[in-house]
């Protein structure tokens, strides 16, 4: 759990020089936040190989199948990287282009979870 510490002693870190950098090497703060970002990332990833085992555990135990479970986490994957790249964007001064990624990240999560869908429209039309 120390982690958590780690990543918001870096993040403060980064986000105070970052305002430093901003001022007089626009383009140096951005590089800083893309690596800034990539540095948490990589802190947090144990955390989040953890999370992934236990829902797959989770699945196996309850009888979830596993199309399904990957289904949400790679909806949750997009999610992530969605929501960090718009930032990127919107640091950047593309407003714009988060806009539209936001709009490609929802359509992204939708196209995952099709065969999902369709699984349950086959359930569906058995039913009829």
């Amino acid at each position: 759990m120390e982690w958590i510490w780690k990543a918001a002693g870096i993040a403060a870190a980064g986000s105070v020089l970052g305002l430093l950098l901003r001022k007089h090497a626009p383009e140096t703060a951005l590089l800083l936040a893309a690596a800034l970002t990539g540095l948490l990332l990589s802190v947090g990833l144990d955390a989040l190989r953890a999370v992934v085992r236990f829902a797959r555990t989770a699945a196996e135990l309850s009888g979830v199948s596993a199309p399904a479970v990957t289904t949400v986490l790679k909806c949750c994957a997009i999610a992530v990287v969605t929501k960090l790249t718009c930032a990127f964007c919107r640091d950047a001064g593309q407003e714009a282009a988060a806009a539209a990624l936001e709009l490609a990240g929802c359509a992204a999560a939708a196209y995952v979870t099709l065969p999902l869908l369709e699984t349950v429209l086959d359930m569906i039309r058995s039913c009829i």
